[in-house]
């Protein structure tokens, strides 16, 4: 655990954040700052916006850890924004842990998830200070 935590403080991991509830990314921005959670945070307000800005990246150091993604969002919703991902960056999304981070996550939703592997778990907003460290390795799950 502790060669985890050097790791992680030395080399801050990237997270995307995906969610149209402004409010909600603000909230999530000032969990990080007032806790200094050792993170870069990028947050997107649609899955559309998202892709885009993944397919922009220079180079794989770049690329984010963590993505978070809300499941309601207009456009395309979380679950065709992991689908595309998938798809469009077949190399990555074995090495990303993607969550879902949402307000109201149903049995229909959790099934879904089950079906798309590459979801470490379905998470109630909002976001938790604790949540977010054991999730990146700061402190034990």
């Amino acid at each position: 655990m502790i060669g985890q935590q050097e790791n992680i403080l030395s080399h801050p991991p990237n997270i995307l954040f995906i969610d149209d509830n402004r409010a909600n990314n603000f909230l999530v921005e000032t969990i990080i700052k007032l806790d200094n959670i050792p993170v870069i945070p990028h947050f997107e307000i649609d899955a559309i916006r998202a892709i885009e800005y993944l397919k922009r990246l220079q180079n794989i150091a770049e690329f984010p850890r963590f993505i978070f993604v809300d499941i309601n969002m207009p456009c395309k919703n979380g679950f065709e924004f992991i689908e595309d991902f998938i798809i469009e960056f077949p190399d990555q999304y074995k090495v990303v842990n993607i969550y879902i981070l949402s307000t109201s996550i149903t049995r229909k939703d959790l099934q879904r998830a089950n079906n798309l592997k590459v979801i470490q778990d379905c998470l109630e907003k909002p976001l938790e200070p604790e949540q977010l460290k054991s999730i990146i390795g700061l402190v034990p799950r």
